[in-house]
């Protein structure tokens, strides 16, 4: 239940052939933990495709804003990022799940306070006319 970060650094990882999880895709993805960026998961470019990791040196809230913030110019939807955190409660595990446009981000990034483990994930449009498998 809830939100699962270990699950990006398990397809990262490397298999005996020394590829990470092959034909996944995964938009820009920063882990946090402890209230601050860890890991940084991306979908590489090259033809070999895969899973990468950006070197910590990336994980700065300006490096951050501004790759996420960047939409292609065919995008019409102002949400940029998303924010999926989950905590234990009374109640039993609960998940958030914040949507941010450019603004929202900017402010997330600076300004709030990150109660609990996470992730922040660059906001994809649908390839077609609805969310598919």
């Amino acid at each position: 239940d809830g939100c699962v970060p270990a699950l990006f650094h398990y397809i990262w990882s490397k298999n005996s052939i020394k590829q990470s999880c092959p034909l996944v895709n995964v938009p820009d993805t920063v882990v946090y933990k402890y209230r601050q960026p860890a890991y940084w998961y991306f979908t590489s470019k090259d033809p070999s495709g895969g899973i990468k990791m950006k070197n910590k040196s990336n994980l700065g809230n300006v490096k951050v804003e501004e790759s996420l913030c960047s939409k292609p110019a065919a995008s019409n939807n102002e949400v940029v990022a998303y924010y999926i955190s989950s905590e234990q409660t009374p109640l039993g595990m609960q998940t958030t799940i914040e949507h941010f446009n450019v603004d929202g981000l900017r402010d997330f990034l600076y300004n709030h306070e990150k109660e609990n483990n996470g992730i922040l994930q660059r906001f994809v449009d649908s390839k077609g006319y609805g969310n598919t498998l």
